[in-house]
């Protein structure tokens, strides 16, 4: 009689041990989120930010493509949204290399080829001469420390704090778009991750070495990290860094020069 007893109380526990095994227990987050409101009091200072300024600098940019490596010093006018200059500067002689992009368009001049193109500023043509294979807004918002995405309030904004960091998700419904770093002690952006449609890392970007100018900081070195069919790694470090107002316009779009046909890119 106790064998038997001892027999129905096994098979009695034992699909209470499967149901058990196969029960997938919810993790319990250590991170409690951040309010609504902390959040958009987080990100108040990109849209308190002035966008009247340009930074200008000499920076020294280097791109690790899987088979080749791309070096290059240049000079650097960047003005949010949409206004970027770059000109090589060589070792010795005169530039020969001139672009600049200002909203949808953009203008590219080869001095020592006696080529001058204008086209749409798109990813696509603007990384022909820029290697930054990124959307030429987004470049923007990095070369100047700010998320190359707008954190709008018709996204779904999500944060918690770690390890002395803020982070704050943004996302579209249930898409993700981009998450950013900022550091709590005084909310410099440190990190930032980009998403695609598919839901995958696009590219990722990290900031340092911060100088404070006017009424914000800019980072002095930047790393971005592209991640899809191919692997390219863009280091970008700044010297000579100033800011600057009332900028004539005309800085941000090449004249075509006198005798060169220019050659119109789709």
């Amino acid at each position: 009689m106790k064998k038997l007893n001892l027999i129905i109380l096994a098979l009695f526990c034992f699909p209470l041990i499967v149901g058990c095994a196969a029960w997938k227990i919810p993790e319990v987050s250590e991170k409690p989120p951040l309010p609504p409101g902390e959040i958009q009091k987080i990100l108040s200072r990109f849209t308190t930010e002035p966008e009247g300024y340009t930074l200008k600098a000499t920076a020294n940019i280097s791109v690790d493509y899987p088979n080749r490596k791309y070096t290059r010093k240049v000079a650097i006018l960047v003005k949010r949204p949409s206004s970027l200059r770059v000109e090589a500067i060589p070792i010795f002689g005169l530039s020969d290399f001139f672009m600049t992009a200002k909203g949808k368009f953009f203008k590219v001049f080869l001095p020592g080829e006696g080529k001058f193109y204008i086209g749409n500023a798109t990813e696509k043509n603007i990384s022909r001469f820029f290697p930054i294979p990124i959307p030429f807004n987004e470049t923007v918002s990095l070369l100047t420390g700010t998320p190359p995405i707008r954190m709008s309030e018709n996204f779904k904004l999500t944060g918690y704090s770690e390890g002395g960091l803020h982070r704050i998700d943004a996302a579209s419904g249930d898409m993700p778009l981009q998450s950013i770093w900022l550091d709590q002690a005084n909310d410099n952006l440190i990190r930032v991750e980009v998403f695609g449609k598919d839901g995958n890392t696009t590219y990722t970007a990290s900031f340092g070495n911060f100088i404070f100018l006017g009424d914000a900081t800019y980072p002095k070195s930047l790393k971005i990290a592209v991640r899809g069919m191919k692997k390219i790694d863009v280091n970008i470090k700044y010297s000579e860094l100033g800011i600057s107002s009332g900028d004539d316009p005309s800085l941000f779009d090449l004249p075509v020069p006198p005798g060169i046909t220019p050659t119109f890119l789709n």
